[in-house]
């Protein structure tokens, strides 16, 4: 029996590769590590594959208390079971109005 995802978004993952949308926090918790992602850039820079882009939750905490959203964690275990590892992280920030695909 799944803990958070329905048949649908399982069904979803299979297909398509992930699941769209997925509510892991609320919003003024995002809009806190936005504000903590902004601040590091702001201290190190724009994070980008190998600058910091990579492995983000070992660099930074708020990287890490994301991965370990019990909403995150739960429907993860929902697609691959409960043997739950993060080996890597690697973020792809896209600025808005931004015309990169």
């Amino acid at each position: 029996m799944p803990k958070i995802l329905t048949g649908a978004q399982i069904e979803q993952y299979r297909r398509d590769g992930h699941v769209s949308p997925l509510r892991a926090f609320g919003a003024d918790e995002a809009r806190a590590y936005r504000a903590r992602l902004e601040a590091s850039e702001r201290q190190f820079g724009p994070l980008s594959v190998g600058q910091g882009g990579s492995k983000t939750h070992v660099l930074y905490t708020w990287a890490d208390e994301i991965i370990r959203t019990s909403a995150l964690l739960d429907a993860i275990e929902d697609l691959i079971g409960p043997d739950i590892l993060v080996y890597q992280l690697t973020m792809w920030i896209k600025p808005a109005r931004d015309d990169a695909i």
